[in-house]
């Protein structure tokens, strides 16, 4: 396989990711990827480490804001930054412009059914199943952290999801109930 074959273009959340090489290209040595993130956009996953692969980042146009282990630094066009296993980090867009860079990732042991599986969950027109947002991410060598703060907001959003699954199913039952009178 060459570089020049189209590969598959995912869409996580706002996060647009196309592979330029997979895990079956480099005997899982190695995954390369771009993204292009759009102004304000967050990358569809929280603060997170990854337990057996470093990542670098490297920005292509536009600056990205890559928190590591809780301090901020902004990385702009020809910049790179390499995150060891084990350090959490997150990528934001605050620039207010498009940017475009590129995820290499060794060893390959993050494929693509992991980006397609956080597609599907984190299609914005669903509200996201944080529960299995971690199921996936645990299954893909990536660890979620939850900042403190954010703590209470997730509870009240999964309170609130649980609250509308009940209401929902309260309803099925009530219009079945009707039917049958």
């Amino acid at each position: 396989m060459t570089m020049k074959e189209l590969k598959k273009n995912f869409q996580i959340g706002e996060l647009e990711v196309r592979f330029i090489l997979e895990g079956k290209d480099t005997d899982n040595k190695v995954l390369l990827f771009e993204s292009v993130f759009p102004a304000g956009a967050k990358v569809g996953m929280p603060p997170h480490y990854h337990q057996h692969i470093d990542e670098v980042i490297y920005v292509l146009d536009g600056v990205l804001t890559v928190t590591l282990d809780g301090k901020k630094m902004e990385i702009g066009a020809g910049e790179g930054c390499f995150v060891p296993k084990g350090v959490t980090h997150q990528i934001t867009n605050n620039s207010g412009k498009l940017v475009k860079g590129l995820g290499l990732m060794p060893p390959a042991l993050i494929g693509i059914n992991y980006f397609k599986e956080m597609s599907a969950l984190l299609d914005t027109a669903t509200i996201p199943d944080t529960k299995k947002i971690r199921e996936v991410m645990l299954r893909n060598d990536t660890v979620p952290v939850i900042p403190q703060q954010n703590t209470a907001m997730i509870a009240s959003h999964e309170n609130s999801q649980l609250i509308n699954e009940i209401n929902e199913h309260k309803i099925k039952e009530g219009e079945l109930e009707g039917k049958t009178k």
